[in-house]
């Protein structure tokens, strides 16, 4: 007797929306990391100082802040 119940995983690939939803998260997110990991090495690759591509991203660290809602 398994302790595994199989009827879970099974149902979770007949539900197509949420499948959709899961690629498609996936896909965001990976493509997200490629860009946050590759725009620092294009700025490099055009001249900018590692002091100013952290300068950058502490612009955007702050904007990010400033524009997040308080509850």
């Amino acid at each position: 007797m398994s302790l595994h119940n199989e009827t879970h995983f099974h149902h979770f690939l007949q539900n197509k929306e949420m499948n959709e939803m899961y690629i498609s998260v996936f896909l965001m997110s990976f493509a997200q990391g490629l860009i946050s990991i590759f725009i620092p090495i294009y700025l490099f690759n055009l001249g900018y100082s590692p002091e100013k591509i952290l300068f950058f991203y502490l612009l955007i660290a702050l904007y990010f802040i400033s524009f997040f809602p308080i509850r």
